[in-house]
């Protein structure tokens, strides 16, 4: 396991990427799981787990795994992709409530 230098990122640019994401796992993809993207202290976490910052849209989470935030074309956080050997995995951004 490779030590990870992680780096600052703006308070502003983390908040783009809070809110509610619809995860699927692949043996049970009919079945919906909300995985919550929260701030405390400065800092992002995914399901309560610290995420890393190694550049302003990927992180290191839980056990090394590499994750990636996607925008669309207008800026919009659309998705995160938790890359494993066997295939990435995607949490879909689910809309805000209001």
């Amino acid at each position: 396991m490779r030590a990870v230098t992680p780096i600052k990122v703006a308070p502003g640019v983390l908040a783009q990427y809070v809110g509610s994401y619809d995860f699927r796992f692949p043996e049970n993809p009919t079945i919906p799981s909300v995985w919550p993207v929260t701030m405390a202290n400065g800092d992002l976490l995914l399901n309560g787990a610290h995420l890393i910052p190694v550049s302003e849209t990927r992180f290191v989470w839980a056990a090394n795994a590499k994750l990636e935030f996607f925008k669309d074309a207008q800026g919009r956080v659309t998705r995160f992709e938790i890359v494993y050997v066997e295939g990435n995995l995607v949490g879909k951004r689910m809309p805000d409530r209001k």
